[in-house]
């Protein structure tokens, strides 16, 4: 008879630890999409696509002395 009990106990128990862990695993599965919709809202938002470079104005030669500021010096024109 005590073995009986003694196994109708060790039954109940074990059926009470079954289901408390069942709970235990959907809270933390709760707790991990909860956390995941968290990390998701607070996570640094994506960096824009990289725009194209605007493109460099074209280069021109210029005459050194009007460069240096010589006022004689006429732009685009040789000289006599």
């Amino acid at each position: 008879r005590d073995a009986s009990a003694k196994g109708e106990r060790v039954s109940a128990a074990s059926e009470r630890a079954s289901s408390m862990a069942e709970r235990i695993a959907r809270r933390l599965e709760g707790d991990a999409t909860m956390a995941d919709t968290l990390a998701a809202r607070y996570a640094a938002p994506a960096e824009p696509a990289a725009a194209e470079p605007e493109p460099t104005p074209a280069l021109r030669l210029v005459d050194e002395p009007t460069a240096l500021g010589d006022p004689d010096a006429r732009r685009g024109e040789d000289r006599p």
